[in-house]
């Protein structure tokens, strides 16, 4: 009996964001009521406090684990469920980079 393995490849529908978002339009944003959703179909992963975002490994010297969480979590994303993260500038530079990649977005 022969045994196939074969893995599950699919494309994401993903559209970088143009013009690019700098950071403080993101908290502006944010701020003022928008909603912040996550690319349908997005892989995104907590292990041992290692975060991953479409098989790519999320680096930072001074990543915010519980900011992170909502990202790797969450389908949708609210300022108030950032918080004062909001302040954050390496968070904050990192959710801009994950915009302008085209994993998130906001609803025009």
């Amino acid at each position: 009996m022969a045994h196939l393995s074969r893995s599950l490849v699919y494309e994401l529908n993903i559209a970088p964001s143009e013009p690019s978002y700098t950071a403080d339009q993101v908290i502006q944003l944010l701020c003022q009521g928008n909603t912040l959703y996550k690319l349908n179909g997005l892989r995104t992963l907590n292990v041992a406090d290692q975060y991953f975002v479409n098989g790519e490994q999320l680096i930072s010297p001074k990543l915010n684990t519980t900011a992170i969480n909502i990202l790797c979590e969450k389908q949708e994303i609210h300022a108030d469920m950032l918080g004062n993260t909001l302040n954050d500038k390496y968070l904050m530079q990192l959710v801009t980079k994950l915009i302008n990649d085209g994993y998130w977005y906001f609803n025009d």
